[in-house]
This record gives C-alpha cells, structure tokens and sequence, in this order.
C-alpha cells in the first residue's frame, strides 16, 4: 500500500514539475513574442517616421526651391533672348545671385534638418556673437524687404552664445522670411537682442495680422504646420516653423509667439548661452512630454 502510495506521490510530482515547466516555456514564448512584437511596433514607427519625413522634405523640395529655381531659368532665357546694357544686365545678375544663394540656404536647412530628425548627426557647437549672426541673416533677406519696403529695426547688443551656426542662421532665417511675408508694405520689423540671465533672448515683431492659434496648436502638438499667404500673397509648405521649433528645442531652447494688441506678432527665441548636456536635454524633453 505504501508502495503505491508512493508510485502516485512521485506520479503527481512529476506531472507537477512537467506542468511547471510547461507553464515556464509557455511564458518565455509569450515574452518572446511581446518583444518580436514591441520590435515590429517599433520598426513600423521608424517606417511611418521615415516616410514621413520623405514627404516633408519632398513638399519643401517641390515648392520653396522651385520657386526660385524656376525665377533663375527664366531670367537665364531673358538674358539669352535679349540685349541688356550693362546696367540692366547688373540688375539681372544680381537677382540670380540672391535666388541662387537663396536656393542653397533653403536646401541646407532641409539637410540639417533631416539629419537631425533621423538622429543622423549631432551639433557642431561653435561660440556665436548674437548681433552679428542677425546681421548675416537679415542680408540674406534684404532684397525680399526692400521689394515690399520693410525697413529693419536692429539694437546690436553685443551676447556671445555656444550653438550650431547653420541651425541657428536657419531659425532666424525661418523667422525673418515669416516677419517680411506677413508685414503690410511700408512697415517695420524690429529685431532685438539681450541678455537674460544665463540666456540670449531674440525678439522679431513685425506689424502683420498676427499668429493664427491654431497654427501654435499644430506645432505644439507636433501636427503638421498649415502655412498662410503674405500680405504679398507670398506661399509656404509650413514647414520653416517646425524647423525653428526642432532646432530650438535641440538647443535646450524654447520658442514663444505674442500678438501684439496694435497689430503683428512678437516671436521670442530663448537660447541658453552655455548648451546644457544631452541628459539635461532628455530630461527637459520627458518633462515637456
């Protein structure tokens, strides 16, 4: 009777066991396939990132830089077609030579940008005198101003800051082409500098119709950027903004719209003077989150 009592203690352990391990090999296949599938998860979301991105930049591609290309080869055939004195032909080779340094601008700024999207390539940190990083900029888009006859209001405060120049270039380009499209003719844009603490704070305003909120909800919500006609019923993809939020943000920075009650739009650029580190960075971003 023992004997038997026995043989079915070590059946129902044994039975025990093999179903313990069961249960274990069952649970380590479930697991395993939560990671097949968090893996999967994460490869589609690369996939739609990547494709996304391919349409903005395809957007950008097909609009800002076909504008100005298309400006060059009908001038190109003008020149061809025609006899230019030397004055006209002055006049002429100077336009060329600002939409093709234009071109080139827009083009950098699409690059830089997907890089840094697809995490490609870092910052190349530089020290950077303020009023002059605005000066060089605001000569770039002289030519735009004078044709709707803006003037520009500068206060050259002079505040050194570590950053990426071309980034940097690219938000205030960004900003200064929105200030001059969205200005009535004959109006002012005023850029200032100054320091705030351990800060260099930029201000745009210029005398337009003002932001229109839903496009602050959009790229605070990282939805796609509607952009609106100028006053000179100038166009844009809407992508410049997402631009200067990401690269701003990649500086530890923020960026803040006000509507002026006369009219027109304050944009504010806060940049830390020294660059923080990259966990301060990934802490401030899970904050924000």
């Amino acid at each position: 009777m023992n004997s038997e009592h026995n043989m079915s203690l070590i059946w129902l352990i044994n039975m025990l066991r093999q179903r313990n391990l069961a249960l274990a090999s069952e649970q380590e296949s479930k697991a395993a396939l939560e990671i097949q599938h968090e893996k999967l998860k994460e490869s589609e979301d690369r996939l739609q990132k990547t494709n996304d991105l391919k349409n903005k930049i395809l957007s950008v591609l097909g609009h800002d830089l076909r504008n100005p290309l298309n400006n060059i080869s009908t001038l190109l055939g003008t020149v061809s077609s025609e006899n230019l004195d030397q004055a006209a032909f002055a006049k002429v080779f100077e336009f060329l030579k600002k939409e093709t340094e234009v071109s080139q601008i827009i083009l950098q700024e699409i690059l830089a940008w997907a890089r840094l999207q697809m995490d490609e390539e870092g910052k190349i940190l530089e020290s950077i005198e303020a009023s002059e990083l605005i000066n060089e900029v605001i000569s770039i888009h002289n030519h735009s101003a004078r044709e709707k006859a803006i003037a520009f209001n500068t206060n050259n405060v002079k505040v050194e800051f570590c950053a990426d120049r071309n980034q940097m270039k690219s938000v205030f380009s960004n900003l200064l082409f929105n200030a001059i499209k969205y200005s009535k003719r004959g109006s002012e844009v005023d850029v200032s500098i100054m320091q705030v603490n351990q800060d260099v704070v930029f201000k745009i305003t210029d005398s337009g119709k003002g932001i229109d909120p839903k496009v602050l909800d959009n790229l605070n919500g990282r939805h796609r950027v509607i952009s609106e006609k100028g006053t000179g019923s100038e166009r844009g993809t809407g992508i410049g903004l997402r631009i200067v939020n990401d690269f701003v943000e990649d500086h530890g920075g923020s960026l803040h719209f006000m509507s002026n009650e006369i009219g027109g739009t304050t944009v504010s650029v806060v940049i830390p003077i020294a660059q923080p580190s990259a966990s301060q960075l990934e802490e401030s971003s899970q904050h924000q989150l």
